[in-house]
């Protein structure tokens, strides 16, 4: 068994100018057998330099949710340990005034929020949550790969095409975030509201594994490094954490991009 944990700041210009490393956040225990990556989605405007509601949400989200991992007692313990990542957003758009009707406007003032994917190792399987674009993945020693959907980019094909930037973005979140009555395609994000636990949201799942294989769970930054490189497979199941990490950093990788990532890796 060998455990890799991984992290690349971001590229992202605007985050950089406002003291901002990472919007990511990760919380493991190998002991515990629990694996958490939470991804905040990103704010329009940083009001605050160095504070990011976006790296709080992800960080509070992960925390709750290990507090009930680490008394894992069946596959429902992972449903309720969502519930409670979901609780303690809710509670921190409260702290910040931005609950409630009135309280936001989908733009500056946009509740705060994360994605969120958890996998837990017991008798020979893992068992995984995920909502939003954070990622599951298997691969095999042969190759062979499941990885998770992400639900927002699945979104992103109905997304709404508005002169007007604002009103471009509040329509996605104001009707296509957290909204599964919606008749077009919608996506979740952990903001508080219930609708984000939504079965068309919150998926669950649980696959066994061999000697050899490589179980994974991420942000979406790093996703297609997972999803489509084969190279990057390849050292995934073989190499060392100092090849991956460059491999991820090189301006030339095939599937290079600013966004900050997060991986953690399961060598059975």
């Amino acid at each position: 068994m060998e455990i890799i944990v991984l992290e690349w700041s971001t590229g992202v210009q605007k985050k950089l100018d406002n003291g901002i490393k990472s919007e990511d956040y990760a919380v493991w225990d190998k002991d515990h057998g629990y694996y958490i990556v939470a991804d905040g989605v990103s704010r329009d405007i940083y009001e605050r330099k160095g504070f990011s509601l976006a790296r709080i949400s992800a960080e509070r989200a992960a925390h709750a949710m290990a507090s009930r991992l680490s008394r894992f007692d069946s596959e429902q313990a992972i449903h309720e340990a969502f519930k409670l990542a979901n609780k303690a957003v809710k509670a921190f758009n409260e702290e910040e005034g931005l609950f409630g009707e009135g309280n936001n406007n989908y733009l500056d003032r946009d509740l705060a929020g994360t994605c969120l994917a958890c996998m837990v190792q017991k008798k020979g399987k893992f068992s995984y949550g995920y909502v939003g674009d954070c990622r599951i993945a298997h691969l095999s020693s042969g190759g062979d790969l499941f990885i998770t959907p992400d639900q927002v980019r699945e979104a992103k094909v109905e997304f709404p095409q508005e002169r007007e930037r604002n009103k471009e973005v509040v329509t996605i979140r104001k009707e296509r975030r957290n909204n599964p009555s919606d008749p077009h395609k919608t996506y979740g994000v952990l903001t508080g509201e219930d609708a984000a636990l939504d079965p068309k949201y919150l998926k669950f799942g649980s696959y066994e594994y061999k000697s050899g294989d490589v179980v994974l769970v991420c942000s979406d930054g790093i996703a297609p490094f997972v999803e489509k490189d084969k190279l990057f497979t390849q050292l995934l199941l073989n190499r060392s954490k100092k090849k991956i990490q460059a491999y991820v950093a090189n301006p030339k990788s095939p599937y290079y991009n600013d966004d900050e990532k997060t991986l953690i890796l399961y060598r059975v």
